[in-house]
């Protein structure tokens, strides 16, 4: 009997040994596919696109100049207030892709679950392009300031009581242009 417990705590192990190797070997190859993916030149998927799954729902990604992603919001898929902020030079760009959904007669059609947001100074950071049915939003930097980027969603404030579910302003991201 004592034998026969060595045994099955002998292969225990080493299936946990298989196990996370096996499981490391997955990460490690994820986050090389996610590297890839974003530094290929020719890809057949958007630019916003992070193959995988997740339980994380985030609102927006976005990018500056083409670069590496950065997320927006928490993964319960609200805005945070205060917003991320980036500092631009002039002449660069930011993209912003917002998380979309279902919809449709059988949910075909992909729509954005908040609207693309809008500049709150187009003087300084000015929109370019709306894209993907309204879901990803290009701006280039012209001037010199300070702009927040809004739009109408669920906006989480921390430290404070909830206030009633519905829309409001919330700003996405907040952007310095420096010369």
């Amino acid at each position: 009997m004592g034998m026969r417990r060595r045994w099955v705590a002998l292969w225990a192990g080493v299936a946990v040994a298989v196990i996370a190797g096996t499981v490391t070997g997955l990460v490690i190859a994820t986050r090389h596919s996610v590297a890839s993916s974003q530094h290929s030149v020719a890809s057949s998927q958007p630019w916003w696109y992070v193959p995988g799954v997740s339980s994380c729902g985030i609102a927006a990604v976005y990018r500056v100049d083409h670069g590496s992603l950065q997320r927006l919001g928490d993964c319960a898929g609200d805005l945070l207030l205060p917003p991320p902020s980036v500092t631009l030079h002039v002449g660069q760009e930011v993209d912003v892709h917002m998380a979309e959904e279902s919809s449709g007669y059988n949910g075909s059609t992909l729509v954005p679950v908040f609207p693309a947001p809008t500049s709150s100074r187009p003087d300084i950071l000015s929109q370019t392009s709306l894209t993907g049915g309204g879901s990803t939003v290009s701006f280039e930097a012209l001037s010199p300031g300070k702009a927040e980027l809004e739009t109408q969603a669920f906006c989480f404030r921390p430290y404070s009581s909830p206030t009633a579910s519905q829309l409001e302003t919330c700003p996405v991201l907040a952007v310095t242009v420096v010369p």
